[in-house]
């Protein structure tokens, strides 16, 4: 793989981490990115290759992930409308 290949996955790996908004997920991500390239460095071209292809299934589950964390924070802030009142509550069910 070419160098400009491998800094464009690193980019839209670290880019997509940092899509969490629960900080202890992002650091978690950011930290796994960091270090899968750092160990990856000084690899043959057969290996690079196959790590290459490795980060780009990775880069797809990290975005599915990040939808996912984004839907369950959406269903967490969801307050469903409670009747407080048994007066409106009987109007209504009339």
């Amino acid at each position: 793989m070419s160098r400009v290949q491998t800094l464009g996955l690193y980019r839209d790996l670290v880019r997509q981490a940092k899509q969490f908004n629960s900080y202890n997920f992002r650091e978690y991500a950011l930290r796994r990115v960091r270090t899968g390239f750092e160990e990856g460095r000084n690899v043959d071209a057969e290996g690079a290759k196959n790590l290459y292809d490795f980060g780009k299934k990775e880069l797809h589950s990290l975005k599915r992930q990040t939808m996912e964390a984004d839907y369950r924070e959406s269903l967490e802030s969801f307050k469903p409308f409670v009747f407080h009142s048994t007066a409106l509550l009987a109007r209504v069910s009339q």
